[in-house]
């Protein structure tokens, strides 16, 4: 006998293995998908969450510049690290689940390598130790990247570090720790439509250490579940810009009335230096029946911001030392009733207040706080209307942070099988990070797969989010046209992206899969600044209307052997229009292919991959307005080994 709740835990963990075996078949929509789906059947099962979170980490560039889905992967991982029970999940930040998943029987130590390389110079070296036993288990993880980059001044070296554990204390307890290192020097690394508008001169570099989290998680009774997580970081960021992008505002009795961004005559230099510790804790009470599920917590997070910057113009302009704080009480609350066994009602409401500095990023930096109210809904339908099929809807308000500080989070990350937490939308290559930026999405979709081995789907997205910021500028002290004094004004930013995707997969016999994924996007941004006069001179230099709408199809064809060998054919088309510009950017249209083999031995005891991405040399130019990867510009030959023990 088996009760409605395990069964319901039997179909996630079902639903995330399916979603291991279509990434591996070469489908990853229907796998993302299903992983979702593993959460949305049972809450407190790990195995969605983990695998959710390996799904949002492929696709995060390298370069680590835009980090659109950072929030929601490191909140499913978190869950997943505190729910899964000593040696049942995967506590490594970087080895896949599928790697992990080798190993059915508790062993007190493996070992995975990973070796990455790319005919541009790029290297990325991997390794994993792990174990468990007797109630414990453990990943050390060490990360070495070296990155070339695509533009100019692209380069990139970090490396990373982490120690993981997880310890039963009784039947019902478990405790859980991670401490971590990342230190990161790079240039230019933002994504730019034209290489060449890339910054050379331009570093930064980048140091968290160290990075504590600590952990508890008691299970009263089968689906009753409390998880309690506490965390600090410290982060130190500091990077030079000889010729960085300052506005002036010229003035005249205190009215302004010219723009000049940036200001006409030597160029303005830049230093800055900032430094953030910050404490986090949440408690999460989860609950479980075979109609009902209640996701109830709350948040404090608290963090001491030390910024300083120096401008110079041949001679120092202005020098800023700004100490200030950031304090965020959150409370959140979500319910599913399973009405039939075919229709799920979820519903929800978040509150936080964020106060955060007013500007501890634009120079000339202004002193004072900012605070942020957000009573949040959420609301979402999960409907089986046949056999395999899945249609869902979700709308859901939610509130930004400061920098990572939302991604330390243990509140549900998705609502409906749609993402509702994201550390920017607007890309960060585009506005930097906007703090306290409120976030609306919506969305609905329908995911069929059949006996045949086929699966689809179609999803429609609907994204905004709406924020203001005190930025710094420049202004003259006397009538002469000279920037020689501190200054600031608001920026409002307004951000619209409509979404249509649809994808379908198909397997041919044991070995073969085919698979399609379109995906329409169209991105609008209005930034405007309230304070400036309309009459001024040159103020389109600020203000815009940007608008930018791309095409993506991507065509695949898969082979796997039960022998071990594999290999991926991928065509990827493009076409981007934009529009609203000054100067304007061309619209664009091209092609990309990628080959990749290899051979993957018994057991995963090893794989070797090669291939050539790019593989008829297509240069592109692509605005960043729409999120994108980072394409290889020429064509690129990659060699990869992984090794397990």
């Amino acid at each position: 006998f088996r009760s409605h709740l395990l069964l319901d835990q039997d179909r996630a963990v079902r639903s995330a293995n399916l979603a291991a075996l279509y990434d591996e078949a070469g489908i990853p929509d229907a796998s993302r998908h299903a992983a979702t789906r593993a959460i949305n059947e049972s809450y407190s099962d790990f195995s969605g969450h983990l695998f959710r979170a390996n799904s949002l980490a492929t696709e995060e560039s390298a370069n680590r510049f835009d980090l659109r889905q950072e929030t929601a992967r490191q909140s499913e991982l978190l869950v997943a690290n505190l729910l899964a029970p000593p040696g049942a999940g995967n506590l490594s930040q970087t080895l896949s689940q599928q790697d992990h998943l080798r190993f059915f029987e508790a062993k007190p130590i493996g070992v995975s390598l990973l070796s990455e390389y790319t005919s541009n110079g790029d290297w990325r070296e991997t390794g994993t130790a792990f174990g468990s036993m007797a109630g414990f288990s453990y990943a050390l993880d060490a990360v070495y990247q070296s990155l070339n980059g695509n533009q100019p001044n692209g380069q990139m070296e970090s490396r990373q570090f982490a120690f993981t554990m997880k310890q039963r204390v009784t039947s019902s307890d478990e405790a859980y720790f991670q401490i971590g290192t990342y230190h990161n020097r790079a240039g230019d690394v933002a994504n730019y439509y034209d290489p060449a508008q890339s910054q050379v001169g331009f570093w930064v570099h980048e140091r968290q250490e160290p990075s504590l989290y600590a952990g508890w998680h008691h299970e009263w009774s089968p689906g009753s579940h409390t998880l309690f997580l506490v965390a600090r970081l410290e982060d130190s960021l500091n990077y030079q810009d000889p010729s960085a992008n300052a506005i002036f505002l010229r003035q005249i009795g205190g009215i302004t009335v010219e723009v000049q961004s940036p200001p006409t005559g030597p160029a303005v230099g830049l230093g800055f230096d900032s430094d953030l510790t910050f404490y986090s804790a949440e408690l999460q009470h989860i609950w479980e029946t075979e109609r009902h599920s209640l996701v109830i917590g709350g948040r404090w997070q608290h963090g001491d911001v030390d910024s300083q910057s120096d401008l110079t113009r041949v001679f120092p302009l202005t020098s800023d030392t700004v100490s200030s704080t950031m304090d965020r009480a959150n409370a959140y609350g979500y319910y599913t009733l399973k009405l039939l066994d075919s229709l799920s009602l979820v519903g929800g409401v978040s509150y936080d207040h964020l106060e955060f500095p007013r500007n501890a990023d634009i120079a000339p930096l202004g002193a004072g706080q900012e605070s942020r109210d957000l009573l949040s809904p959420k609301a979402a339908v999960l409907f089986v209307p046949w056999e395999r099929g899945l249609f869902r809807a979700s709308y859901t308000k939610s509130l930004g942070g400061l920098y990572f500080d939302n991604s330390v989070r243990l509140e549900p990350s998705q609502v409906g099988g749609f993402n509702q937490a994201f550390r920017s939308l607007i890309p960060e290559s585009v506005a930097g990070l906007v703090a306290g930026t409120g976030f609306e999405t919506a969305g609905i979709g329908f995911d069929q797969s059949l006996e045949s081995g086929t699966w689809f789907g179609i999803e429609a997205e609907w994204l905004t989010s709406e924020g203001e910021r005190d930025i710094g500028v420049l202004t003259n002290s006397l009538f002469l046209p000279i920037p020689d004094s501190p200054g600031s004004t608001q920026q409002e930013l307004n951000f619209r992206e409509r979404n249509l995707s649809a994808y379908a997969g198909q397997l041919l016999d044991n070995n073969f899969s085919l698979g399609t994924r379109y995906r329409l996007s169209e991105a609008k941004l209005t930034e405007r600044f309230p304070e400036i006069p309309d009459a001024a001179a040159n103020l389109n230099l600020l203000e815009a209307d940007e608008r930018a709408t791309l095409h993506q199809l991507s065509l695949t064809a898969n082979f796997h052997h039960r022998c071990g060998a594999f290999a991926q054919w991928e065509s990827a088309w493009y076409h981007q229009n934009n529009s609203g510009y000054t100067p304007s950017l061309a619209a664009e249209d091209f092609w990309q292919h990628n080959l990749t083999v290899g051979y993957r031995f018994p057991r995963r005891q090893a794989e070797f991959r090669i291939g050539v991405l790019n593989l008829f040399d297509t240069d592109y130019r692509l605005n960043p307005l729409n999120p994108n990867t980072n394409l290889p510009r020429t064509s690129t030959f990659v060699m990869s080994l992984r090794l397990n023990f």
